[in-house]
């Protein structure tokens, strides 16, 4: 899809569902990316994100590499009018919401959701008719909250 010297961003395939079985199961991502207390299995990854592998879902899965490696996820989808009533946001313009993760532990911390969401941007520039890009994320996760206000 579009990549920089170490970040990659491609779409997620069948074959990304262990990756996404064991980061939605990380303690971190169960606490800032979704409910703390759901459990996810193989059966629900795939139940979950096999619409949007297929292309049949708004929302575009994206696989985050770090020198060919996958260590993260971010999806992005252009919102609902009764999202931005919900969010303040203008009803005339072409606004994308974003989510963003880093399952990998061990790339966490060290910019790269800042840069995918960079090679995101640019991505929609050049492939869409997109105004405004919003990042949805938790207000505890303060890692995120400072991607976004830097």
């Amino acid at each position: 899809m579009i990549q920089n010297l170490q970040i990659a961003l491609r779409r997620m395939t069948e074959l990304d569902y262990e990756c996404m079985l064991e980061w939605r199961q990380d303690e971190d991502v169960r606490r800032f990316y979704s409910n703390p207390y759901d459990n996810y299995t193989l059966e629900k990854v795939v139940r979950k994100y096999t619409s949007r592998v297929q292309g049949k879902d708004k929302k575009v899965p994206i696989i985050i590499q770090f020198n060919d490696i996958p260590v993260g996820y971010l999806q992005y989808y252009e919102l609902e009018l009764e999202d931005k009533r919900l969010y303040g946001l203008p009803e005339t313009l072409i606004i994308f919401g974003m989510d963003i993760l880093i399952g990998n532990k061990n790339y966490r911390n060290k910019g790269i959701a800042s840069q995918a969401i960079q090679l995101l941007k640019i991505y929609l520039k050049e492939n869409t008719r997109v105004n405004t890009l919003v990042l949805k994320l938790a207000k505890e996760n303060t890692s995120a909250i400072w991607i976004v206000y830097t």
